[in-house]
């Protein structure tokens, strides 16, 4: 054991091999950073890694993990935590005790609720919780003000919390491929997002629409708005009132009277949108374009 941990290995790569069982004594390479065990076959996460207390990155996508011990809070230097592509159903709490976190990939697992403690990784700045089947997120999350990235596509959100309207600093908000029959009222005001896609929901509000997805850019950037309406089979009208913003999209393409692209000055955009220079329509069997033909 002395000759093992007096190695001084810094880096471990094991990723791409048929491992599945994780040595208790991983804790002996107390100077490792990096450990990389993607894609393999393990099952399970012994206690025992939580005692690399040096480690920065640590790489698990791609298992067969159904959980995460509750020792990975000791990870105290961890930066990048990587979990996607298993089956995990729950998160510890004790993941809140990694305050160094900047990113943070759970993609593709099981999970139905994260604790509340996520909301003490006031550092994280990237966090994918996509593919999972999550349809709220804990209030705590309105901490977490360094996020830039938060992808929360295909999932089970009918609505979306309100605390996300505080995370001012989001750059990509991607809440495609959920059941979203409505968006709040706050995500109009998310101008400072670069990204925001909003695709494969259903939104009553919204006649025959499959597919939106919203792209704006930054101010000294011209910002744009892409909504794509794929033709869909059953056409049945939706008895809800239309949204403001596709009442005000649909007045723009009538006076225009363009059904591709548009570029138009500001001041021929409502208010609310005094910022849209550019707007794109693809596919033309949709609402939108019979209102204009």
């Amino acid at each position: 054991k002395s000759t093992f941990s007096s190695l001084g290995i810094t880096e471990l790569q094991l990723a791409f091999n048929t491992i599945t069982t994780i040595p208790k004594d991983i804790s002996l390479l107390q100077d490792l950073k990096i450990l990389a065990l993607n894609n393999n076959r393990i099952t399970s996460v012994p206690e025992e890694l939580g005692e690399l207390t040096a480690l920065t990155a640590l790489f698990l996508e791609t298992n067969n993990l159904t959980s995460i011990p509750k020792n990975i809070g000791k990870l105290g230097s961890i930066k990048i935590l990587n979990l996607s592509k298993n089956q995990i159903e729950q998160i510890p709490n004790t993941v809140g005790n990694l305050i160094l976190l900047i990113t943070l990939n759970l993609e593709d697992n099981r999970l139905l609720f994260l604790p509340d403690s996520i909301g003490e990784l006031i550092n994280l700045t990237t966090f994918d919780l996509s593919g999972n089947q999550l349809s709220t997120l804990p209030d705590s999350m309105i901490s977490m003000q360094s996020l830039r990235t938060l992808d929360l596509s295909q999932n089970n959100f009918t609505t979306l919390p309100d605390s996300l309207a505080s995370l001012t600093k989001l750059s990509n908000l991607d809440i495609s491929s959920n059941n979203l029959h409505s968006f709040p009222d706050w995500l109009e005001n998310l101008v400072g997002v670069p990204n925001l896609i909003v695709s494969k929901n259903y939104r009553t509000e919204i006649e025959n629409t499959t597919k939106t997805s919203y792209t704006s850019l930054n101010p000294d950037v011209p910002e744009s708005l892409i909504a794509e309406n794929p033709h869909k089979q059953d056409t049945t009208p939706s008895n809800d009132n239309s949204s403001p913003f596709l009442e005000d999209l649909i007045t723009i393409l009538q006076q225009e009277k363009i059904k591709n692209v548009i570029r138009l000055p500001p001041e021929k955009i409502p208010t609310r949108y005094s910022s849209l220079l550019r707007l794109r329509l693809r596919q033309e069997t949709n609402k939108i374009d019979s209102e204009i033909k």
